[in-house]
């Protein structure tokens, strides 16, 4: 993982000229740029020198996305790597049809055309697996390891239970928590609540007869199943991760109504089939969350920031703007779906608060 970082931070670190490597190959500006000025040449020179220009950019693009494909594979993602690999063919394919381009020939223009256009939506879905992958990654649960004082009261549980001091009442869940806090394996934040809400409501049974060691019937059915669950040592446990988790929760951020509406936007124009066979699964929950209002994690405020940044230069296609052919475009249906406009000042702003 720390390999693609720094490729991926290689690729968007800007150089001399204030451009990265990334957005000089893989931009719709480039793109957009080379076939505007096909179009406008006056000579056929210059629109052999547009036509090699756009060649060129997809031929970059195509070895970028082999990179990532090369990457993705030695992190063991194959799907990851099937979609990088399918848009450095994508690239290639262009590459190779916009060679054949020229005023003369419309046919193989408009081929060319297509093809560009292909390679792009192939490139905003590696681009999403890459920046965007983060629904996965943000979603995924955390776990916490148990300390020795859990897993000691734990698997004294497990010795009871097998001397069959649990009573009929033990449940088959109760086995299973004693089992796993006391081979020290990893806790969801899911199950560190449960065991809160069962250490906390089962406190009090301490005053019970077979409680403590030397009274009748020790160890009690109660006494086992409080073990069970990582007992005494596990209350201090579970509550400093709860509060640590509650301490985190309050650095999340509610889009304002500006972002909501535009990702709402998204969200009807997907529902109309606007988004292209690009789109990806992430766009739609990031639209679907925004819309809702959902709060968003620092680390999802950062991909928002990045992706914006990545796709700001896509505002120069076709069909960006209303009255334009093909509006709105999956570029302008995308970037909706980040929140747009009103998400980069959004965006900039919390992290420019957090530098101060």
């Amino acid at each position: 993982m720390q390999d693609i970082a720094r490729k991926l931070a290689n690729l968007i670190t800007p150089e001399a000229d204030g451009r990265s490597p990334l957005s000089k190959a893989l931009s719709m500006q480039s793109i957009a740029k080379n076939w505007d000025e096909f179009d406008a040449a006056r000579t056929r020179q210059e629109a052999e020198a547009a036509i090699k220009d756009q060649v060129q950019t997809h031929q970059d693009a195509a070895k970028y996305m082999r990179e990532r494909a090369a990457d993705a594979k030695a992190q063991g993602d194959t799907r990851a790597a099937e979609i990088h690999t399918e848009a450095a063919r994508a690239h290639k394919e262009a590459a190779a049809a916009t060679k054949l381009a020229s005023h003369a020939d419309p046919v193989s223009t408009a081929q060319a055309r297509r093809l560009s256009a292909k390679a792009f939506e192939a490139e905003r879905k590696s681009d999403d697996e890459v920046f965007g992958k983060s629904l996965a990654k943000a979603d995924q649960t955390q776990t916490f390891i148990p300390p020795k004082g859990v897993q000691e009261e734990a698997a004294r549980a497990v010795a009871w239970i097998k001397d069959g001091k649990a009573g009929d009442g033990m449940t088959a869940v109760g086995r299973k928590r004693a089992s796993d806090l006391a081979a020290g394996r990893p806790i969801s934040l899911d199950t560190i609540h449960r065991m809160n809400q069962f250490l906390n409501s089962h406190k009090s049974d301490e005053s019970a007869e077979g409680w403590e060691p030397g009274e009748d019937g020790y160890p009690s059915a109660g006494r086992v199943a409080f073990a069970a669950w990582g007992g005494d040592p596990a209350i201090s446990w579970v509550n400093s991760i709860i509060e640590s988790a509650e301490k985190a929760d309050s650095n999340s951020f509610t889009p304002p109504k500006g972002v909501q509406e535009e990702a709402q936007r998204a969200v009807e124009w997907i529902k109309d089939g606007h988004a292209g066979q690009g789109f990806t699964a992430v766009g739609r929950g990031r639209a679907g969350d925004l819309a809702a209002g959902k709060p968003q994690s620092l680390d999802i405020i950062k991909r928002m920031a990045s992706y914006l940044a990545r796709h700001e230069v896509d505002k120069k296609g076709q069909g960006w703007n209303p009255g334009e052919d093909g509006y709105p475009s999956a570029g302008r249906v995308a970037w909706a779906a980040w929140g747009g406009d009103p998400a980069v000042s959004w965006t900039s702003g919390i992290l420019d608060s957090i530098k101060d």
